[in-house]
C-alpha cells in the first residue's frame, strides 16, 4: 500500500479514552496523530492533511463535533475515509460517502476491522512497514527510555491542560448554576486539576532524576 506507516488522526476530548485508543492502534503498527478537540483536529488537517490516511473522531465534542469535523475534512480531502465513534445512533448524511459510524462500546477487533475497511487495505501491512523501519534504525536502551518518558510527559501535560480548561469552564459557568451545583462542579474540577498537576510533576521529577544520572541520551 505505502512505504510509510498508515497515519491516523485521532480526535477526542476525553484524554483517558484517547490514550487507550492510541495505545491500541500503535500496537497495530499505525502512526497516530492526536487532537484534543475538533478545532485542533481541523487545524492539523489544514496543515498536514495530505499526509493523513484516515480521520478517527469522536462525535460529541465541544465547539466542533465529530460530524462537523468530518464534513470539513471531506471538503478539504474528498477521498479521506472517516470513522466516527459514538455512543448514540447517528444518521449519516449522503454527503459523507466515505464515513463509517462505530458505535460504542467496541473492542479492539471491531475497531481494527472498521479502520481496515475504511482504509481499503490491510493494517497488518502497516505493521510490517513499522517492523522494517525499526530494524533499519534500531533503538538503543537509552533511546527507548527517553522515548518512553517523553511520551509519558507529553500525555501528563496534555491531561493537565485538559483539566485546567475544564476548571476554567466550571468557573465561567458558575453563575448559570445553583449555588450547590456550581460549588460541586468547581470542587470536582479542582480535584481533577490538582491530581493531574501532581502526576505531571511526578513524571517531570523522574525525568530530571534520569537526566542527572546520565541514563537519558539527551533532553526530553
Amino acid at each position: 500500500m505505502k512505504d510509510r506507516l498508515i497515519a491516523v488522526l485521532l480526535v477526542d476530548d476525553d484524554w483517558s479514552f484517547r490514550c487507550s485508543i492510541r495505545a491500541l492502534l500503535e500496537k497495530e503498527g499505525l502512526q497516530i496523530i492526536e487532537a484534543v478537540d475538533g478545532i485542533q483536529g481541523l487545524e492539523i488537517l489544514q496543515q498536514t492533511g495530505s499526509r493523513i490516511d484516515l480521520l478517527l473522531t469522536d462525535l460529541n465534542m465541544p465547539q466542533m463535533n465529530g460530524l462537523s469535523l468530518a464534513e470539513s475534512a471531506m471538503a478539504l480531502y474528498p477521498a479521506m475515509p472517516v470513522v466516527i465513534m459514538t455512543g448514540q445512533a447517528l444518521p449519516v448524511p449522503n454527503l459523507l460517502a466515505n464515513c463509517t459510524v462505530l458505535c460504542k462500546p467496541f473492542n479492539r477487533q471491531t475497531l481494527v476491522e472498521a479502520l481496515r475497511k475504511s482504509i481499503g487495505g490491510t493494517i497488518s501491512e502497516s505493521k510490517t512497514n513499522e517492523t522494517r523501519a525499526r530494524s533499519a534504525d534500531a533503538l538503543t536502551p537509552g533511546l527507548v527510555l527517553r522515548n518512553h518518558w517523553r511520551s509519558q510527559l507529553r500525555k501528563a501535560k496534555e491531561h493537565h491542560t485538559d483539566c485546567s480548561l475544564r476548571l476554567q469552564k466550571a468557573l465561567e459557568e458558575q453563575g448559570s448554576m445553583s449555588a450547590a451545583d456550581g460549588s460541586l462542579a468547581i470542587r470536582q474540577a479542582l480535584i481533577h486539576e490538582s491530581m493531574a498537576l501532581h502526576e505531571y510533576r511526578r513524571i517531570l521529577g523522574i525525568v530530571r532524576d534520569l537526566a542527572i544520572s546520565g541514563k537519558l541520551p539527551d533532553e526530553i
